[in-house]
């Protein structure tokens, strides 16, 4: 690492670091297991349910050419298994750099960073219902083509057009790579009395793909639960005995109607989530040895945005970001006695 007091107002900071880790036992030596998915048939009724634009109409027209199917007349076998002996160790390099600017006349901070992930032969499964909805969501130019997620999923009997079983196993991802900036500012001040401090936190993303098999690139920017940019400030404000604090979490808007291939002026299907704003409020009582807090999380009651159950990434009819709020207002009182 690297920590260089610049001048006094001035500080650069980076870090290089690299992991290893091997596979599991439990990664490794799984027993057999066999089960069968819930999953639905992404081409049943597809010339109904989707557009001829889009990827998994286009897919499905391609492998069954009958728009009014009614998909796999029997539910495919899912497996499960240890890969031991061709499970490679996960690898891992990280790189950060960033610059701190310290004003002490005005007490503000600021901190910008940069950083770099990069992720070779990560062990995962996917679950055969990603499995089957990202393998029909591919573009047409990929779909069923070796070195991509269809791999997993036998090939259609061409008569009862059944999927005979899905593969989900312990597998290698080949790359993972995520870079981004990271921005921190911190500012005390006083007005009349009373001590404020305000911080704002940011982070924006630049790059995040992933390379399943080493052929095909994923950009999962602006995707649903892969937002862009998100940010959370805070303010706080001191006065004698009383502290009171106010929030506000924002998540940018996402969309996954360009990576399935379709048009948001046409399609039956809401792929898309708005940006997202949360405000907290809450006030704190510093007493004789004992502390009472009373707060509100998600004043405004903001709902998660709702998605067509198509999407990748969803809980309930809601698209599933960690950053989503999915209580609504919650009222809490603390009382801390010490």
């Amino acid at each position: 690492g690297l920590n260089w007091q610049i001048i006094d107002s001035i500080r650069l900071r980076s870090s290089f670091g690299t992991s290893f880790r091997a596979p599991s036992l439990y990664e490794n030596f799984l027993g057999g297991q066999t089960a069968f998915t819930s999953a639905s048939d992404p081409c049943a009724d597809y010339g109904t349910e989707n557009e001829p634009t889009d990827n998994v109409y286009q897919n499905c027209d391609a492998e069954i050419g009958d728009p009014l199917t009614p998909g796999y007349t029997s539910t495919p076998r899912v497996i499960t298994f240890g890969n031991a002996g061709r499970l490679l160790p996960e690898t891992s390099e990280s790189l950060s750099i960033g610059l701190i600017f310290q004003f002490e006349a005005i007490d503000l901070s600021v901190a910008i960073d940069y950083f770099d992930f990069d992720i070779k032969d990560e062990i995962s499964r996917y679950g055969a219902s990603s499995i089957i909805s990202q393998c029909y969501n591919l573009p047409p130019g990929e779909f069923r083509q070796p070195g991509t997620i269809c791999d997993f999923i036998t090939p259609r009997d061409p008569v009862t057009l059944s999927i005979e079983e899905i593969n989900d196993s312990y597998f290698n991802i080949f790359q993972k790579q995520q870079s981004g900036y990271d921005l921190t500012v911190r500012y005390n001040f006083e007005v009349a009395a009373v001590d404020f401090t305000a911080d704002l936190r940011a982070t924006y993303i630049d790059d995040y793909t992933q390379n399943l098999f080493g052929t095909n690139v994923d950009d999962y920017v602006g995707r649903n639960g892969y937002p862009q940019a998100n940010a959370q400030f805070d303010l706080q404000a001191n006065f004698r005995d009383w502290t009171f604090y106010y929030g506000v979490d924002f998540i940018e808007a996402t969309e996954d109607y360009t990576y399935n291939g379709i048009d948001p002026a046409t399609s039956i299907y809401i792929l898309d989530q708005g940006d997202v704003f949360y405000h907290d409020l809450a006030a704190r009582y510093n007493g004789d040895g004992w502390t009472a807090q009373l707060g509100i999380q998600n004043v405004a009651d903001k709902k998660p945005p709702m998605v067509s159950d198509v999407a990748a990434y969803f809980a309930g009819n809601a698209g599933y970001n960690t950053g989503y709020d999915f209580r609504g207002r919650t009222l809490f009182l603390n009382l801390t006695k010490g």
